[in-house]
């Protein structure tokens, strides 16, 4: 059994985290995140392209991951959907606020 397929099984029937918890585990998995991407920065040559391919490797890993402990392709997918919406979500909000000057 994979690490990923013991990871759902321990999860998959246990009902949703009190809401302080899932905001718990959000932050934590987000800084995590943002950890992995400044490790790309520290160790992968700074050019347009090495980038790309280091973000793009990243957000394999993420979606495999998804597809790999989701009960199911279409919960997979949601999932993956939901998190293109909030990086969207968070990406406009952003680019607002610097045109704003803040």
């Amino acid at each position: 059994m994979t690490t990923q397929m013991k990871i759902w099984g321990t999860f998959r029937n246990v009902p949703l985290s009190p809401i302080d918890t899932q905001d718990e585990c959000w932050e934590v998995a987000y800084k995590i995140g943002l950890d992995a991407l400044d490790r790309c920065a520290e160790e992968i040559e700074q050019t347009p392209n090495n980038l790309r391919d280091a973000l793009a490797a990243l957000l394999t890993v993420v979606s495999h991951a998804a597809y790999a402990m989701a009960p199911s392709e279409k919960i997979a997918e949601g999932m993956i959907s939901f998190a293109q919406e909030m990086a969207q979500d968070n990406w406009a909000a952003e680019k607002h606020k610097n045109q704003k000057g803040g």
